[in-house]
């Protein structure tokens, strides 16, 4: 399937759309998320779950089956088929091929620890929060740049040769990938939550806590950074992954949870939710509501019950495969 998974990224959208993609006389094919991946758990990395969902079933650390348990997982990232996991305790990454499940290395990272992952173009980034360093590790050559901060690194997000990382608590930096160094940093006077790319404009949302929740973009033409404004009680806000729907069941609307519990997606209005981690491709939400793991699809309001849930979504991630009518 890695033929199809390049044309729909190569061909335009109007030959891409719904009963348009017909690669054989057989039929046609069309993408689905068939596997969701979370690491669930408390932010600094304590009793962590790293869950796989396939349809109804769900597994419990799925890590194991690429020789890695939960306990050791730092973070995960999905780089279109490939899944990366930082093994935090034999301080090494992990990569497998979903397309080819033999298809596994496992990479040396010397003294580097990988708590937080984020791919890039050509490199992964790594963030070491105990030594202050982070590595650009080449994903062909496998080689590794480090680089020593003067604080500790954190979570990142990736656009077009920019890597936005979070330095210290409160602080973004701009590293280029091609030359490994920082061009821009901004001090935003509050505990960061999240960093986003909205692929339907030229903005990195950075959302942080000054007593409420709030909000910064960054421009990627000019790195001009500029403030938005964000309803009171606003606890949490997910940007959609999707630029341009091609297969008419895509959300771009922007999901919201307040602090009493309400969560909005376009017409959706639910209540009592305690988190929430979105499929904007399938457009499903996965909720904790009461203590319940529920996937619930947008747009008939079909639900599913996955099973109990403790903590939160720490990194969600969504595998799209292609299947054929």
């Amino acid at each position: 399937m890695k033929f199809i998974r390049i044309l729909s990224v190569l061909l335009p959208p109007f030959l891409l759309g719904l009963g348009a993609c017909t690669f054989d006389d057989d039929g046609e094919f069309f993408p689905i998320t068939s596997q969701a991946f979370f690491l669930l758990g408390a932010d600094e990395g304590t009793n962590r779950r790293f869950v796989r969902i396939e349809g109804d079933q769900v597994t419990e650390n799925v890590g194991t089956q690429w020789g890695v348990s939960q306990e050791q997982v730092g973070d995960f990232y999905l780089d279109e088929e490939i899944l990366w996991i930082g093994d935090v305790t034999q301080k090494r990454l992990i990569k497998i091929d979903l397309e080819d499940s033999e298809d596994q290395e496992s990479i040396d990272l010397g003294q580097l620890t990988p708590h937080f992952l984020q791919a890039g173009d050509r490199h992964v980034l790594l963030s070491d929060t105990l030594s202050n360093q982070i590595g650009f590790l080449h994903k062909r050559r496998m080689d590794l740049v480090v680089r020593t901060l003067e604080e500790q690194p954190g979570i990142a997000a990736y656009r077009s040769g920019k890597f936005y990382l979070q330095i210290g608590d409160s602080s973004v930096s701009i590293f280029q990938e091609q030359s490994f160094s920082e061009t821009d940093k901004f001090d935003l006077g509050g505990p960061i939550k999240s960093i986003q790319i909205d692929p339907s404009t030229t903005f990195t949302y950075v959302y942080f806590l000054n007593e409420e929740l709030m909000g910064v973009r960054i421009d990627f033409n000019t790195n001009g950074l500029s403030g938005f404004s964000i309803p009171n009680g606003v606890e949490k806000i997910l940007h959609s992954t999707i630029d341009t729907p091609r297969f008419d069941k895509e959300s771009t609307g922007l999901a919201t949870l307040f602090s009493d519990g309400i969560f909005r997606l376009e017409a959706l209005s639910l209540g009592q939710v305690e988190d929430v981690s979105v499929d904007f491709f399938e457009n499903q939400v996965y909720i904790r509501q009461l203590g319940q793991w529920i996937r619930r699809d947008v747009r008939t309001g079909e639900q599913l019950e996955l099973g109990s849930l403790t903590g939160n979504f720490y990194r969600s991630a969504f595998y799209r495969d292609f299947i054929g009518n």
